[in-house]
Protein backbone atom coordinates (compact mmCIF):
# COMPACT_ATOMS: atom_id res chain seq x y z
CA UNK A 1 0.00 0.00 0.00
CA UNK A 2 1.85 3.75 -1.04
CA UNK A 3 1.89 6.02 1.38
CA UNK A 4 -0.07 9.08 1.49
CA UNK A 5 1.55 12.44 1.69
CA UNK A 6 -0.21 13.37 4.93
CA UNK A 7 1.52 10.27 6.25
CA UNK A 8 5.32 11.00 4.88
CA UNK A 9 5.13 14.60 6.22
CA UNK A 10 4.28 13.17 9.50
CA UNK A 11 6.20 10.82 9.89
CA UNK A 12 8.86 12.75 8.69
CA UNK A 13 8.45 15.28 11.75
CA UNK A 14 8.27 12.96 13.82
CA UNK A 15 11.86 11.24 12.69
CA UNK A 16 13.56 14.71 12.15
CA UNK A 17 12.37 15.29 16.54
CA UNK A 18 14.36 12.34 17.07
CA UNK A 19 17.09 11.88 15.02
CA UNK A 20 18.19 15.32 14.49
CA UNK A 21 18.08 15.45 10.65
CA UNK A 22 15.89 17.93 8.52
CA UNK A 23 12.11 16.57 7.76
CA UNK A 24 12.17 17.83 4.00
CA UNK A 25 15.16 15.07 3.54
CA UNK A 26 13.48 12.42 5.93
CA UNK A 27 10.85 12.91 3.32
CA UNK A 28 13.07 12.09 0.71
CA UNK A 29 14.27 9.01 2.54
CA UNK A 30 10.61 7.91 3.44
CA UNK A 31 9.89 8.26 -0.22
CA UNK A 32 12.77 6.00 -1.39
CA UNK A 33 13.63 3.74 1.53
CA UNK A 34 9.71 3.39 3.37
CA UNK A 35 9.14 4.43 6.83
CA UNK A 36 10.51 1.48 8.57
CA UNK A 37 13.88 1.32 6.80
CA UNK A 38 14.55 4.89 7.08
CA UNK A 39 13.72 4.69 10.96
CA UNK A 40 16.14 1.89 10.92
CA UNK A 41 18.57 3.53 8.78
CA UNK A 42 18.51 6.97 11.36
CA UNK A 43 18.84 4.45 14.53
CA UNK A 44 21.83 2.50 13.29
CA UNK A 45 24.16 5.58 11.70
CA UNK A 46 24.20 6.68 15.45
CA UNK A 47 26.38 3.16 16.50
CA UNK A 48 30.26 3.21 16.29
CA UNK A 49 32.19 1.70 13.36
CA UNK A 50 34.05 -1.23 14.13
CA UNK A 51 37.41 -0.82 12.67
CA UNK A 52 39.70 1.74 11.33
CA UNK A 53 41.40 1.08 7.97
CA UNK A 54 45.35 1.77 8.14
CA UNK A 55 47.01 1.69 5.01
CA UNK A 56 50.69 1.15 4.75
CA UNK A 57 52.98 2.90 2.95
CA UNK A 58 55.12 0.12 2.40
CA UNK A 59 57.74 1.89 0.10
CA UNK A 60 59.09 3.58 3.34
CA UNK A 61 58.39 0.63 6.07
CA UNK A 62 57.02 -3.04 6.00
CA UNK A 63 53.56 -3.71 7.47
CA UNK A 64 54.83 -6.05 9.78
CA UNK A 65 56.50 -3.22 11.93
CA UNK A 66 53.57 -1.11 11.94
CA UNK A 67 51.44 -3.89 13.33
CA UNK A 68 54.17 -4.92 16.28
CA UNK A 69 54.15 -0.86 17.04
CA UNK A 70 50.52 -0.88 17.38
CA UNK A 71 50.39 -4.14 18.88
CA UNK A 72 52.89 -2.95 21.44
CA UNK A 73 50.44 0.01 22.48
CA UNK A 74 48.25 -3.12 23.29
CA UNK A 75 45.86 -1.69 20.50
CA UNK A 76 43.94 -4.58 19.02
CA UNK A 77 45.31 -4.87 14.89
CA UNK A 78 44.15 -7.31 12.91
CA UNK A 79 45.47 -8.62 8.75
CA UNK A 80 43.02 -6.80 6.86
CA UNK A 81 40.05 -9.06 5.27
CA UNK A 82 41.11 -7.80 1.43
CA UNK A 83 44.26 -5.59 1.02
CA UNK A 84 47.53 -6.79 2.02
CA UNK A 85 48.73 -3.26 2.21
CA UNK A 86 45.94 -2.52 5.06
CA UNK A 87 45.33 -3.39 8.62
CA UNK A 88 42.46 -3.22 10.41
CA UNK A 89 42.26 -1.43 13.94
CA UNK A 90 39.50 -2.30 16.37
CA UNK A 91 37.59 0.36 17.80
CA UNK A 92 36.79 -0.57 21.08
CA UNK A 93 32.98 -0.47 21.76
CA UNK A 94 31.79 1.34 25.29
CA UNK A 95 28.55 1.82 27.62
CA UNK A 96 27.75 5.45 28.14
CA UNK A 97 26.14 5.89 31.36
CA UNK A 98 24.09 8.78 32.01
CA UNK A 99 23.59 8.93 35.67
CA UNK A 100 21.28 11.64 35.77
CA UNK A 101 23.57 13.90 37.60
CA UNK A 102 23.21 17.88 36.21
CA UNK A 103 27.00 18.15 35.69
CA UNK A 104 28.29 21.29 33.92
CA UNK A 105 27.96 20.88 29.96
CA UNK A 106 30.10 21.62 26.94
CA UNK A 107 28.11 21.85 23.79
CA UNK A 108 30.33 20.96 20.99
CA UNK A 109 29.32 21.64 17.16
CA UNK A 110 28.54 19.56 14.17
CA UNK A 111 31.37 18.61 13.05
CA UNK A 112 33.25 17.32 16.52
CA UNK A 113 30.16 15.14 17.27
CA UNK A 114 31.67 11.94 16.07
CA UNK A 115 35.19 12.11 17.21
CA UNK A 116 33.50 13.14 21.07
CA UNK A 117 31.25 9.44 20.50
CA UNK A 118 34.52 7.77 19.46
CA UNK A 119 36.35 9.28 22.92
CA UNK A 120 38.40 12.10 21.66
CA UNK A 121 39.56 14.28 23.88
CA UNK A 122 37.42 18.38 23.19
CA UNK A 123 39.84 20.67 22.14
CA UNK A 124 38.73 24.56 22.14
CA UNK A 125 38.05 24.62 18.54
CA UNK A 126 35.82 22.01 19.41
CA UNK A 127 33.28 24.36 22.13
CA UNK A 128 30.47 26.04 20.99
CA UNK A 129 29.04 27.12 24.10
CA UNK A 130 29.74 26.04 28.21
CA UNK A 131 28.68 26.64 31.74
CA UNK A 132 30.36 27.57 34.01
CA UNK A 133 33.14 24.92 35.67
CA UNK A 134 36.19 24.26 37.45
CA UNK A 135 39.20 22.44 36.34
CA UNK A 136 38.99 18.77 37.56
CA UNK A 137 34.64 18.74 37.17
CA UNK A 138 33.00 15.95 36.04
CA UNK A 139 31.71 17.12 32.67
CA UNK A 140 28.76 16.51 30.12
CA UNK A 141 29.98 16.69 26.70
CA UNK A 142 26.82 17.50 24.71
CA UNK A 143 25.24 19.02 21.34
CA UNK A 144 22.25 21.07 20.71
CA UNK A 145 21.37 21.97 23.94
CA UNK A 146 21.10 18.15 26.30
CA UNK A 147 22.09 15.33 23.77
CA UNK A 148 24.49 13.62 25.57
CA UNK A 149 27.54 12.34 24.10
CA UNK A 150 30.38 11.72 26.51
CA UNK A 151 31.39 12.81 29.95
CA UNK A 152 34.54 14.21 30.63
CA UNK A 153 37.22 15.87 33.14
CA UNK A 154 37.83 19.75 32.61
CA UNK A 155 41.37 20.04 32.10
CA UNK A 156 41.01 23.82 32.74
CA UNK A 157 38.25 26.36 34.06
CA UNK A 158 35.82 28.13 32.28
CA UNK A 159 37.09 31.34 32.39
CA UNK A 160 40.21 30.76 30.80
CA UNK A 161 38.67 29.33 27.79
CA UNK A 162 38.93 32.46 26.02
CA UNK A 163 42.65 32.76 26.64
CA UNK A 164 43.69 28.92 24.91
CA UNK A 165 42.92 28.91 21.79
CA UNK A 166 44.50 25.78 20.89
CA UNK A 167 44.60 23.27 24.01
CA UNK A 168 42.74 20.18 25.35
CA UNK A 169 39.93 21.54 27.20
CA UNK A 170 37.96 18.08 28.46
CA UNK A 171 39.72 14.91 28.39
CA UNK A 172 37.27 12.50 27.77
CA UNK A 173 36.17 9.95 30.31
CA UNK A 174 33.32 7.73 28.95
CA UNK A 175 32.11 7.58 25.50
CA UNK A 176 29.69 5.35 23.21
CA UNK A 177 33.28 3.67 22.01
CA UNK A 178 37.09 4.52 21.97
CA UNK A 179 39.18 4.56 18.29
CA UNK A 180 42.75 4.64 18.76
CA UNK A 181 44.03 8.13 18.00
CA UNK A 182 46.61 6.69 15.16
CA UNK A 183 46.88 10.68 13.70
CA UNK A 184 48.11 11.33 16.72
CA UNK A 185 51.72 8.35 16.63
CA UNK A 186 54.87 8.96 15.57
CA UNK A 187 54.23 6.89 13.00
CA UNK A 188 51.90 8.66 11.45
CA UNK A 189 53.36 11.85 11.23
CA UNK A 190 56.26 10.36 9.77
CA UNK A 191 54.33 8.68 7.03
CA UNK A 192 54.48 5.21 7.35
CA UNK A 193 51.03 5.06 7.12
CA UNK A 194 46.97 6.65 6.35
CA UNK A 195 43.38 6.51 7.64
CA UNK A 196 41.41 5.87 4.44
CA UNK A 197 37.74 4.88 4.82
CA UNK A 198 36.49 1.39 3.01
CA UNK A 199 34.65 3.68 0.01
CA UNK A 200 38.40 5.49 -0.35
CA UNK A 201 40.48 2.34 0.15
CA UNK A 202 38.29 -0.13 -2.90
CA UNK A 203 37.54 3.43 -5.00
CA UNK A 204 41.70 3.74 -5.13
CA UNK A 205 42.25 -0.33 -5.42
CA UNK A 206 39.04 0.34 -8.02
CA UNK A 207 41.96 2.10 -10.55
CA UNK A 208 43.49 1.12 -13.73
CA UNK A 209 47.16 1.87 -13.70
CA UNK A 210 49.88 2.16 -16.33
CA UNK A 211 53.53 3.70 -16.53
CA UNK A 212 51.83 6.38 -19.31
CA UNK A 213 49.03 7.61 -17.02
CA UNK A 214 48.66 11.48 -15.99
CA UNK A 215 45.81 11.19 -13.31
CA UNK A 216 43.71 14.20 -12.35
CA UNK A 217 42.28 13.97 -8.65
CA UNK A 218 39.26 15.90 -7.43
CA UNK A 219 38.95 15.26 -3.92
CA UNK A 220 37.60 17.30 -0.94
CA UNK A 221 39.77 15.19 1.38
CA UNK A 222 43.06 16.08 3.02
CA UNK A 223 45.16 14.41 0.50
CA UNK A 224 45.08 11.08 1.63
CA UNK A 225 43.35 9.40 -1.42
CA UNK A 226 46.42 11.05 -3.75
CA UNK A 227 49.11 10.17 -1.17
CA UNK A 228 47.74 6.60 -1.51
CA UNK A 229 47.48 6.85 -5.35
CA UNK A 230 50.76 7.93 -5.44
CA UNK A 231 52.03 5.38 -3.86
CA UNK A 232 50.94 2.45 -5.66
CA UNK A 233 52.31 4.07 -8.29
CA UNK A 234 55.65 4.27 -7.26
CA UNK A 235 55.67 7.43 -7.05
CA UNK A 236 56.65 7.56 -10.91
CA UNK A 237 53.42 8.58 -12.24
CA UNK A 238 52.45 12.71 -12.36
CA UNK A 239 49.53 12.86 -10.63
CA UNK A 240 47.46 16.58 -10.22
CA UNK A 241 45.67 17.51 -6.67
CA UNK A 242 43.10 20.24 -7.47
CA UNK A 243 42.88 22.17 -4.28
CA UNK A 244 39.36 24.27 -3.86
CA UNK A 245 41.52 27.29 -2.22
CA UNK A 246 44.47 28.02 -0.63
CA UNK A 247 43.10 26.81 3.13
CA UNK A 248 42.64 23.34 1.22
CA UNK A 249 46.41 23.50 -1.27
CA UNK A 250 47.87 23.70 2.75
CA UNK A 251 46.56 20.99 3.75
CA UNK A 252 47.26 19.05 1.03
CA UNK A 253 50.51 20.53 0.93
CA UNK A 254 50.95 19.31 4.80
CA UNK A 255 49.63 15.56 3.69
CA UNK A 256 51.72 15.28 0.85
CA UNK A 257 54.84 16.01 2.70
CA UNK A 258 54.40 13.92 5.72
CA UNK A 259 53.93 10.76 3.34
CA UNK A 260 56.58 12.34 1.30
CA UNK A 261 54.12 12.26 -2.10
CA UNK A 262 57.14 13.77 -4.84
CA UNK A 263 54.65 12.85 -7.56
CA UNK A 264 51.96 14.94 -6.79
CA UNK A 265 51.72 18.43 -7.74
CA UNK A 266 48.76 20.55 -6.60
CA UNK A 267 46.65 23.75 -8.44
CA UNK A 268 44.68 25.73 -6.83
CA UNK A 269 41.14 26.06 -8.71
CA UNK A 270 37.62 25.46 -8.57
CA UNK A 271 36.34 21.64 -9.79
CA UNK A 272 33.98 22.81 -11.54
CA UNK A 273 35.68 26.04 -13.06
CA UNK A 274 39.16 23.44 -13.46
CA UNK A 275 36.37 20.78 -16.09
CA UNK A 276 35.10 23.76 -18.20
CA UNK A 277 38.26 26.17 -18.45
CA UNK A 278 41.01 23.74 -18.69
CA UNK A 279 41.69 22.65 -22.05
CA UNK A 280 45.62 22.55 -21.81
CA UNK A 281 46.27 19.54 -19.71
CA UNK A 282 44.74 16.01 -20.47
CA UNK A 283 44.85 13.39 -18.28
CA UNK A 284 44.38 9.21 -18.86
CA UNK A 285 43.02 8.51 -15.50
CA UNK A 286 40.66 10.48 -12.98
CA UNK A 287 39.89 10.15 -9.35
CA UNK A 288 36.48 11.82 -8.02
CA UNK A 289 35.64 12.65 -4.70
CA UNK A 290 33.16 15.70 -5.21
CA UNK A 291 31.44 17.21 -2.08
CA UNK A 292 28.48 15.15 -0.92
CA UNK A 293 26.29 14.73 2.21
CA UNK A 294 28.78 12.19 4.03
CA UNK A 295 25.05 10.69 4.93
CA UNK A 296 26.92 7.21 4.68
CA UNK A 297 29.20 8.44 7.38
CA UNK A 298 29.13 6.69 11.31
CA UNK A 299 28.77 7.54 13.87
CA UNK A 300 26.30 10.25 12.70
CA UNK A 301 24.12 11.43 15.03
CA UNK A 302 22.95 14.77 13.30
CA UNK A 303 22.38 16.80 9.79
CA UNK A 304 21.28 20.06 8.73
CA UNK A 305 20.98 18.78 5.24
CA UNK A 306 17.50 20.01 3.56
CA UNK A 307 16.64 18.33 0.26
CA UNK A 308 17.13 21.51 -1.65
CA UNK A 309 20.73 21.68 -0.60
CA UNK A 310 20.94 18.31 -1.73
CA UNK A 311 19.66 19.06 -4.81
CA UNK A 312 21.84 21.84 -5.54
CA UNK A 313 24.73 19.64 -4.80
CA UNK A 314 23.45 16.85 -7.08
CA UNK A 315 23.58 19.66 -9.35
CA UNK A 316 27.07 20.68 -9.36
CA UNK A 317 28.07 16.52 -9.10
CA UNK A 318 26.34 16.63 -12.61
CA UNK A 319 27.72 19.38 -13.77
CA UNK A 320 31.39 18.41 -13.05
CA UNK A 321 31.17 14.98 -14.00
CA UNK A 322 29.56 15.91 -17.63
CA UNK A 323 32.34 18.54 -18.02
CA UNK A 324 35.05 16.58 -16.98
CA UNK A 325 35.78 15.13 -20.28
CA UNK A 326 37.55 18.17 -21.34
CA UNK A 327 40.20 17.20 -19.23
CA UNK A 328 40.59 13.52 -20.79
CA UNK A 329 41.97 11.63 -23.35
CA UNK A 330 40.31 9.15 -25.52
CA UNK A 331 39.40 6.07 -22.94
CA UNK A 332 40.47 7.56 -19.97
CA UNK A 333 39.34 5.55 -17.10
CA UNK A 334 37.31 7.72 -14.02
CA UNK A 335 36.60 6.14 -10.65
CA UNK A 336 33.66 8.25 -9.33
CA UNK A 337 32.80 7.83 -5.04
CA UNK A 338 30.89 9.10 -2.44
CA UNK A 339 30.63 8.47 0.95
CA UNK A 340 26.95 9.11 0.72
CA UNK A 341 23.63 6.62 1.34
CA UNK A 342 21.60 8.62 -1.47
CA UNK A 343 20.30 7.44 -4.51
CA UNK A 344 20.59 10.80 -5.61
CA UNK A 345 23.99 11.27 -5.84
CA UNK A 346 25.02 7.96 -6.31
CA UNK A 347 22.79 5.26 -8.80
CA UNK A 348 21.51 8.59 -10.00
CA UNK A 349 24.38 10.18 -10.54
CA UNK A 350 25.97 7.24 -12.98
CA UNK A 351 22.61 6.77 -14.69
CA UNK A 352 23.50 10.33 -15.83
CA UNK A 353 26.73 9.71 -17.04
CA UNK A 354 26.18 6.55 -18.55
CA UNK A 355 23.20 8.67 -20.72
CA UNK A 356 25.74 10.51 -22.49
CA UNK A 357 27.26 9.65 -25.65
CA UNK A 358 30.73 9.80 -24.65
CA UNK A 359 30.77 8.37 -21.28
CA UNK A 360 30.64 4.34 -21.33
CA UNK A 361 30.30 2.06 -17.82
CA UNK A 362 33.60 0.14 -17.11
CA UNK A 363 34.07 -3.18 -15.48
CA UNK A 364 36.42 -3.38 -12.36
CA UNK A 365 39.84 -4.24 -12.17
CA UNK A 366 40.50 -8.29 -11.86
CA UNK A 367 41.02 -8.16 -7.97
CA UNK A 368 37.48 -6.24 -7.10
CA UNK A 369 35.76 -8.22 -9.48
CA UNK A 370 36.63 -11.19 -7.58
CA UNK A 371 34.90 -9.84 -4.53
CA UNK A 372 32.46 -8.99 -6.41
CA UNK A 373 31.61 -12.08 -7.74
CA UNK A 374 32.03 -13.71 -4.15
CA UNK A 375 29.29 -11.52 -2.70
CA UNK A 376 31.30 -9.11 -0.64
CA UNK A 377 30.92 -5.97 -2.97
CA UNK A 378 27.53 -5.87 -4.51
CA UNK A 379 25.11 -2.86 -6.17
CA UNK A 380 22.13 -1.50 -4.65
CA UNK A 381 18.68 -2.02 -5.85
CA UNK A 382 16.68 0.84 -6.37
CA UNK A 383 12.96 0.44 -7.58
CA UNK A 384 12.94 2.65 -10.65
CA UNK A 385 10.23 5.00 -11.66
CA UNK A 386 10.12 3.36 -15.13
CA UNK A 387 12.04 0.74 -16.89
CA UNK A 388 15.41 -0.35 -15.86
CA UNK A 389 17.30 0.17 -19.10
CA UNK A 390 20.92 0.24 -17.35
CA UNK A 391 20.26 -2.53 -14.59
CA UNK A 392 23.03 -5.01 -15.93
CA UNK A 393 25.30 -1.70 -16.49
CA UNK A 394 24.83 -0.70 -12.60
CA UNK A 395 25.70 -4.60 -11.64
CA UNK A 396 29.01 -4.25 -13.71
CA UNK A 397 30.15 -0.69 -12.79
CA UNK A 398 29.01 0.06 -9.55
CA UNK A 399 29.25 -0.91 -5.53
CA UNK A 400 27.23 0.03 -2.94
CA UNK A 401 28.54 0.10 0.76
CA UNK A 402 25.85 -0.37 3.08
CA UNK A 403 27.31 1.79 6.45
CA UNK A 404 25.04 -0.81 8.26
CA UNK A 405 26.26 -4.23 7.04
CA UNK A 406 29.66 -3.46 7.18
CA UNK A 407 29.87 -1.45 10.46
CA UNK A 408 31.67 1.20 8.77
CA UNK A 409 31.72 4.16 6.90
CA UNK A 410 30.02 3.32 4.02
CA UNK A 411 29.22 5.07 0.36
CA UNK A 412 29.21 4.29 -3.61
CA UNK A 413 31.89 3.81 -6.20
CA UNK A 414 31.30 3.92 -10.05
CA UNK A 415 33.74 3.38 -12.70
CA UNK A 416 32.97 4.59 -16.18
CA UNK A 417 35.48 5.54 -19.33
CA UNK A 418 35.35 8.44 -21.92
CA UNK A 419 34.36 6.96 -25.09
CA UNK A 420 34.71 10.46 -27.85
CA UNK A 421 32.66 9.24 -30.47
CA UNK A 422 30.75 12.29 -30.62
CA UNK A 423 30.33 14.97 -28.24
CA UNK A 424 27.21 16.97 -27.01
CA UNK A 425 27.14 19.89 -27.40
Amino acid sequence: MSLTRLKIIEEAKRMASIYDHTPSLLYHWIETFGIENTEYLLRNLRKPLETLWVQVNTSRVDIDSVRDMLDGMDFKVKKHRYFEDFLEVEVELRELKDDGIRYPRIIVDREAIPNAALGKDILTADIINYDKFETGDTLRIVYKGERLLALGKAEISSELISTAPQRVIAKNTSSLAYAPPLTELEFYRRGYFSILTPVQAIGIKSMYHSTKDNILIMSTDNGEAASYISELTDQKVPITAIAQNKEHSRVLQKTFARTKSKSVRILVDTFPQFVRINQDIKFTSAYLELRNSRSSVIPSFRSNLSISALEKMVKKQIRITSNLFRCLYDQASITYVTHSIDNFENEKIFENLVSKSYYKSQSFPQEIREYQNKGDFSTRYIKPAEEDKIALERKISTIFLDPLKIKNTGGFIAKFKFTPKKIEN
